[in-house]
């Protein structure tokens, strides 16, 4: 997909540029009317969990680069010969943390992953298990999708950020924040946000989203 975006005669990449060494902003705005900042994360999140420093547990962000063939990650040991591997995330980075080693190798053979890394692949012993649960939400989802639109719009404003702030309502949008832990501080697992109708008036649980790091164990 990038080699062919980059063969578009519109797309120009500039490489080995530091921001705010070799270019600033004022930089660029004298040559472009729209500027969009995708630096994409810099450093792996902790969880912070029993066990995260074991080996063959990598943050996403080093499995990505060693088997995008980053110089700095070359070397990082990981080890296929297992049969099970587990993604914690709920991002596009854990969608291809986990789509790497459900793929053919000789698929994965066409595309430019690097030598070392499908070398790995092809001795990989991981079996790929149907996700029953996962499997029985897309379903609800599409038909979700398909229904037809009836009722009065609403409008939902999602900010993700750390607050003790309960969410409110204003001219008809609820303006919903998520916590770090995706519940209301002070409440168990599974209590988290009232339901539409519970004393309070609070929006549907599920409103908040937790904070995402995404990690990649075998």
């Amino acid at each position: 997909m990038l080699e062919r975006i980059l063969a578009d005669p519109r797309v120009r990449l500039f490489g080995n540029v530091t921001f705010r060494v070799d270019l600033h902003h004022r930089d660029l705005k004298r040559h472009y009317d729209q500027i969009v900042y995708a630096v994409g994360a810099q450093a792996d999140r902790r969880m912070s969990i029993p066990g995260e420093d074991l080996p063959n547990s990598h943050p996403a962000i080093s499995f990505v680069g060693w088997y995008n063939g980053h110089p700095d990650y070359r070397e990082l040991p990981v080890d296929l010969a297992c049969e099970r591997a587990v993604v914690v995330g709920n991002g596009n980075v854990a969608m291809d943390v986990a789509r790497i080693p459900a793929t053919a190798p000789d698929e994965l053979a066409t595309t430019d992953i690097a030598d070392h890394a499908l070398e790995a692949l092809r001795a990989s012993r991981t079996v790929i298990e149907e996700d029953r649960t996962a499997r029985a939400y897309l379903k609800i989802l599409r038909e979700y999708a398909a229904r037809d639109r009836h009722g009065a719009q609403r409008r939902i404003v999602l900010r993700r950020r750390a607050s003790t702030t309960p969410p409110t309502k204003a001219g008809g949008s609820w303006t919903a924040t998520s916590w770090p832990s995706g519940r209301q501080p002070g409440t168990a697992p599974g209590q988290g946000l009232q339901r539409p109708g519970d004393a309070g008036g609070h929006p549907p649980r599920g409103l908040t989203g937790d904070h995402s790091c995404d990690h990649m164990v075998t």
